[in-house]
């Protein structure tokens, strides 16, 4: 089991319970808990939380992060704009007498 608490450990936000299999030392895996991260977050993750898997070394199930969401890039124009290289002249003055 893969645990996701708030920062202070406090309040469990998600979890994920995986299939019996044996994890080498030193290798690692991703677990998907379904918990999704909003803004910025520091959350506690602890693997084996009950302390039921038998393991040489139980110091290591636990870690603290920092995370975020980021802002996405700003839209940009598939047509480029492009200024250009000389002014458009203003349009002739149109000069009228008045008729007699």
């Amino acid at each position: 089991m893969v645990a996701v608490f708030n920062a202070d450990g406090t309040k469990l936000l998600a979890g994920a319970t995986l299939p019996a299999f044996v994890l080498q030392a030193g290798r690692s895996i991703d677990v998907g808990t379904g918990y999704a991260v909003s803004g910025n977050e520091t959350l506690l993750l602890i693997v084996d939380p009950n302390g039921d898997l038998r393991e040489t070394d139980d110091t290591n199930n636990r870690v603290t992060v920092a995370v975020s969401t980021g802002e996405p890039e700003a839209t940009r124009s598939a047509v480029p704009f492009e200024t250009p290289a000389t002014p458009t002249p203003p349009p002739p003055i149109m000069e009228t007498t008045p008729e007699p």
